[in-house]
């Protein structure tokens, strides 16, 4: 079974939001460009965090960020 993920990111100090769609886990999120999500801000850590697929569920986890 194939599982797509599409994540809406809202940015609450910016007020700005925008999309993406994702195919392949885990998608890692943080504020280095290596990640697949990348998110510039200085309350984002380098590597914050990643969202894994396990059957039929969703996992974020925590890469021990300091934010």
């Amino acid at each position: 079974m194939s599982v797509a993920l599409t994540a809406t990111v809202l940015d609450s100090q910016s007020n700005q939001s925008w999309e993406a769609s994702y195919e392949r886990f885990p998608v890692r999120i943080g504020r280095n460009q290596l990640n697949d999500m990348h998110i510039d801000r200085p309350y984002v850590s380098q590597f914050h965090a990643a969202i894994e697929v396990s059957g039929r569920q969703l996992w974020v986890k925590d890469l021990d960020s300091t934010h």
